[in-house]
């Protein structure tokens, strides 16, 4: 009988043990939640099958910028909802990605919902245990104001450049 309550004592335990485990992963569910959703840069989450890259997630930056709910792509293959010229560019960074091992980065003109923007974009390869590729994980940073500003900045320095020649230039008159 006393072996019967030291078993049961010991069962109780692992059930509570098992039940804060479990509070513990959801608390980190809700956190990683917060921070996809919340992230200002358009995120997504795709599986490597035989068919292509298939959609798992994308986060609310990604519906705010395409204008796209992402009941619309879930599930459906990258190829099918990825807009050309685009999509033939990014399913071969996602090759290279997996080929190298490697996180990708490239910068490209991405027509949203909203209109035309420049994106920072970074592919990420997720391999399992085997080495086999199992995941891609994606972001896209809208760099559009950036770069406006940068192109600003250069015809603003060519000008003064210009400006300067001019005004060493031996007068005409």
């Amino acid at each position: 009988l006393l072996d019967l309550g030291a078993h049961a004592s010991r069962l109780a335990m692992i059930a509570i043990q098992h039940h804060r485990q479990d509070e513990a992963l959801q608390e980190i569910r809700r956190h990683f939640s917060l921070i996809y959703d919340h992230s200002s840069d358009v995120m997504f989450y795709l599986t490597v099958e035989d068919e292509g890259y298939r959609v798992v997630s994308v986060n609310r930056a990604f519906e705010e910028a395409t204008g796209v709910n992402r009941r619309q792509v879930i599930g459906k293959l990258a190829h099918e909802v990825i807009p050309e010229p685009a999509r033939s560019i990014l399913l071969q960074d996602y090759e290279e990605a997996f080929r190298t091992r490697k996180t990708v980065r490239i910068e490209a003109m991405i027509p949203y919902a909203a209109g035309t923007r420049i994106g920072d974009i970074a592919i990420t390869p997720v391999f399992d245990a085997e080495a086999h590729p199992r995941y891609a994980i994606g972001s896209v940073r809208d760099i559009t104001d950036q770069r406006l500003m940068a192109d600003e900045l250069r015809q603003h320095r060519e000008l003064e450049r210009l400006h300067a020649i001019l005004d060493t230039a031996p007068s005409a008159v």
